[in-house]
């Protein structure tokens, strides 16, 4: 099977609360996923997360195009793997950054049968791009909870940031959603 990728993530401060999204376009359909994530996280361990997610979801092992607007993944799995993986993931005789993402990606890369990293330019008008990156800001800045607020202020922003974003906007993703989940309910 022959499936493409597309990727994206976000973080609310860098490091901060994070969130990732991707969209795997089957040849018949396509499954639409984000999620947040607590605690302090940074960017660019987002963008690893959203790659990994996707590659485990795949229940063959398949061909796959992966697209994303980070250079750090694409060049990171396409080129810069091999000396890391030869360096035993040590870079200057020190444990590389996030070097547990990156032996996952890489395992989970070996189980499919071919895997190709494709870099497209970000916030460039890119249809599948456009639409992760909306998800993954999304998915992060849904988690955000300042401890010093209370339910209902915490509620109140909520309701303030939803009113910010364009009504049909939030339509349509509210729609896709709706969508996603029907989705994932019939595959598994």
């Amino acid at each position: 099977m022959s499936v493409k990728i597309f990727t994206d993530g976000a973080c609310i401060g860098n490091p901060g609360t994070g969130g990732y999204a991707f969209i795997i376009k089957y040849p018949k359909f396509e499954q639409v996923h984000s999620a947040q994530v607590t605690g302090i996280t940074t960017n660019q361990r987002m963008e690893l997360q959203a790659a990994l997610i996707a590659l485990e979801l795949l229940k063959y092992p398949s061909v796959v195009e992966i697209y994303s607007d980070s250079q750090y993944l694409v060049m990171g799995m396409s080129s810069w793997i091999y000396t890391w993986k030869r360096k035993n993931w040590l870079k200057k005789q020190k444990p590389m950054k996030n070097v547990d993402l990156w032996q996952s990606l890489d395992k989970a890369s070996r189980r499919h049968k071919d895997v190709k990293w494709f870099w497209i330019k970000g916030h460039n008008g890119h249809p599948e791009n456009e639409r992760c990156n909306d998800m993954a800001e999304n998915a992060a800045r849904g988690i955000i909870f300042n401890n010093k607020m209370n339910k209902t202020q915490f509620e109140h922003e909520q309701v303030k940031k939803e009113r910010s974003i364009e009504s049909e906007g939030w339509k349509k993703i509210q729609l896709l959603r709706q969508q996603d989940l029907k989705k994932l309910q019939n595959i598994s």
